[in-house]
């Protein structure tokens, strides 16, 4: 059965991880893709053939609510990729979703990690991030919207070409944070993401239901410190740098207003200390057999000097 599955964010950097999975599904006839985008959204990469749907989430008047309710009709699926800065505008978005008579479930812009309390409590960043996750989670059950909740680990992209942990490939420096040596770091491809996720939901077509209330793990490399060290040292055939993190970089980048700031100190003690799934109610998604783009990290590696 064909799933009838929207997408908001398609440009963003998880919602392009996620398209072409879901368009080459979509080619396969496994999923009818509705992109439900913004009046002014660039839909170069969107096929024509491709059905389009105005969606108007910061538009509050009675005409943008039935512009919405348009947008969500017959969907049994609906991810949604907005960044952290966009997270308040699906809000009112909650209440057309809970009418839906098709929704099956709703995956949420999320596709962080599981703070822990003391986590949260340390970092100024976090203290305002996190309660708007948490109105969003609580007003979906309450509204008793299906919802399938996705925590990843640090992307790839992010943490070798961004630089986001200070870790750079190009210069051979690694950082590390408290136990961080021999404790694994999280890492998601974007590719990875995508298949996985789109395969969870192919799998799942004959029972929607089973996706509901469920918090999935998805990552594809777990390396330790010393992993990574000896992976640079292969790659760059001589010992990188290690750059300790101190307990005084930690407060001052906690004490950040600034998310980047906040959400840096964040992962360095989750990777230190390992605390990456925290929730008893929490499940890593395994590996799944048919995905053959896993690369070894040397090659990763070699992607970003």
């Amino acid at each position: 059965m064909t799933i009838q599955l929207g997408l908001i964010g398609h440009n963003g950097h998880i919602g392009s991880a996620l398209l072409p999975f879901l368009l080459d599904a979509n080619e396969k006839g496994k999923i009818h893709l509705v992109i439900l985008h913004r009046p002014s959204s660039d839909l170069g990469v969107i096929p024509t053939k491709i059905e389009r749907r105005i969606i108007r989430l910061d538009d509050h008047t009675d005409e943008g609510d039935q512009v919405n309710k348009n947008a969500v009709e017959g969907l049994e699926v609906l991810i949604s990729t907005m960044s952290d800065a966009s997270l308040h505008v699906q809000l009112p978005l909650l209440d057309i979703l809970a009418a839906s008579k098709t929704l099956k479930t709703f995956i949420q812009s999320d596709f962080g990690v599981s703070w822990t309390a003391s986590e949260i409590n340390d970092s100024k960043g976090l203290q305002t991030l996190v309660p708007i996750k948490e109105e969003i989670n609580k007003k979906m059950k309450d509204l008793g919207i299906p919802w399938l909740n996705v925590r990843i680990g640090l992307l790839v992209d992010y943490f070798f070409g961004l630089k986001f942990l200070g870790t750079d490939v190009q210069k051979n420096k690694i950082v590390l944070y408290k136990d961080a040596l021999n404790k694994p770091l999280r890492l998601t491809s974007s590719k990875y993401l995508g298949h996985a996720l789109t395969q969870l939901i192919l799998t799942s077509s004959s029972n929607l239901d089973s996706l509901n209330g469920r918090a999935i793990h998805i990552f594809n490399y777990t390396p330790s410190g010393q992993e990574l060290i000896d992976t640079f040292q292969k790659v760059h055939h001589r010992q990188p740098i290690i750059e300790q993190y101190t307990l005084e970089e930690y407060e001052r980048d906690s004490e950040d207003t600034n998310l980047v700031m906040s959400i840096k100190a964040g992962l360095l003690r989750k990777w230190g200390e390992d605390t990456w799934s925290t929730f008893d109610d929490e499940e890593i998604l395994p590996h799944d057999p048919t995905w053959t783009g896993q690369r070894d990290l040397q090659d990763v590696l070699r992607d970003f000097m």
